[in-house]
């Protein structure tokens, strides 16, 4: 299940990059989304 970024996100691609397993999508000033399928707990999303 895919879920998006909220709270103090600000979409500047940092979680996506940091992403050890490449989980997130999206492009510097839109949301992003999490694709829940391949995401794991590397406790990046705060």
């Amino acid at each position: 299940m895919a879920c998006t970024i909220t709270g103090t996100c600000i979409d500047c691609t940092a979680r996506a990059k940091a992403c050890p397993v490449d989980a997130l999508t999206g492009e510097r000033g839109e949301m992003h989304v999490i694709h829940g399928d391949v995401r794991v707990d590397c406790g990046l999303r705060g």
